[in-house]
């Protein structure tokens, strides 16, 4: 492609890893571990780290977990950040391109590049070395949510056929922390369906601009887990499905639009004052809170659309290939709590420890009471599960 047709910048979405010999020093004054890497399907010696990190914490539990966002420009990386109970420490995970990627550029073709996941300690949830971030998603746990699950999640987006790789527009940091996320709250709230969203977004289903704009989200079904609270940054914006009429009007109108679509949610990310946390968060339903995110995937796909003669696609397909991709990494990938296969062939007797599975009717009682008795065989807590 020629030079000249290149944007200035890539597209929001991707983030350089920052490994320099003042980010490593500063580590090993703060007494931090070095971050790990999260290999699963590789070699035994490269996946071994993980096996090592997992066994030194398979008894903690995660009290709460943040979705975090960068301040510095022009990437906004997006992580996921939590603190395990008991003031066992505090740990964030990311995903990024290969630190030393021979061809940074190819993150913007189809095939994409080698994504580089890590989960290393920090010093509390709002500690970055990096970069200043925000909170947007803020989810405290009643109960302890083992640190397995976690790890499981990242097992099956590491197994999923497109979102194993790194691309700038689809499955970049965003995607892996809003998944990572979503994944573990849906999880912890009971929602026992095959997909997040709309079960007309399953693979190889099409759907169009109409579809989106009349589109539930299926989590609101569930009522409020009184045991899991959920904050969302305050006064984010409605965001409104694109639209695709390329043909009705001008081009310049249709740059402008997404641009401003994507700057209204980038106005969020401005530095917190302080001790003024917890009046920018506002407590929510999983169903609000599947909507927030929703609106984050719209604005993404919005401001890619900005880079189409480079990246190739549009808004409306980034944003389906992006809901597809998670409802498959819920769906058809087994989230198997604490038996993770190649964590448990590098450290045998990691889950001696979980009895043997039994299953049972269970009522799903955290659905709406509007809705007709729905008896479902589930697995009960910590069992093999398969949704």
């Amino acid at each position: 492609m020629p030079f000249l047709l290149r944007p200035p910048t890539l597209a929001p979405g991707t983030s350089h890893y920052i490994s320099n010999a003042s980010v490593i020093a500063a580590r090993a004054a703060l007494g931090l571990e070095d971050p790990v890497r999260i290999q699963f399907e590789k070699a035994e010696k490269a996946a071994k780290p993980l096996a090592n990190w997992c066994r030194r914490r398979q008894h903690d539990e995660v009290k709460s977990i943040q979705l975090r966002r960068e301040r510095k420009a022009p990437f906004f990386h997006q992580y996921v950040a939590f603190c395990l109970a008991d003031d066992r420490g505090c740990f964030r995970v990311d995903r990024r391109q290969l630190p030393d990627e021979g061809s940074p550029l190819d993150c913007t073709e189809e095939a994409g590049v080698e994504a580089y996941e890590t989960i290393e300690e920090i010093k509390n949830l709002e500690h970055s070395i990096y970069s200043p971030s925000d909170c947007l998603v803020h989810v405290e746990f009643g109960s302890g949510v083992r640190i397995e699950l976690i790890i499981d999640i990242c097992s099956a987006i590491s197994r999923h056929e497109n979102a194993c790789i790194y691309t700038v527009q689809r499955y970049n940091c965003y995607f892996y922390a809003q998944t990572l996320l979503l994944c573990t709250v849906c999880s912890e709230n009971d929602w026992y369906e095959k997909y997040i969203w709309g079960s007309g977004l399953g693979s190889g289903t099409l759907f169009g601009p109409k579809d989106l704009e009349t589109f539930h989200m299926p989590l609101e079904k569930l009522t409020k887990n009184p045991n899991t609270v959920i904050r969302i940054l305050d006064n984010h914006p409605k965001s409104t499905p694109i639209e695709l009429k390329d043909e009705a009007r001008p081009e310049k109108l249709l740059l402008n639009q997404y641009d401003s679509a994507w700057k209204v949610t980038l106005r969020l990310i401005r530095p917190q004052r302080k001790n003024s946390h917890s009046s920018l968060m506002k407590s929510v339903s999983i169903g609000e809170l599947q909507a927030y995110i929703s609106d984050m995937i719209c604005a993404h796909a919005a401001r890619v659309e900005h880079y189409k003669v480079l990246l190739g696609c549009n808004a409306l397909e980034v944003e389906q290939d992006i809901k597809r991709a998670m409802n498959d990494i819920w769906g058809k990938h087994p989230i198997i709590l604490g038996q993770v296969r190649e964590v448990e062939a590098a450290v045998p007797n990691l889950i001696n420890r979980r009895f043997k599975p039994q299953q049972g009717l269970k009522r799903s009682t955290r659905v709406a009471k509007d809705r007709t008795d729905d008896w479902v065989r589930v697995p009960r807590r910590g069992q093999t599960t398969d949704f």
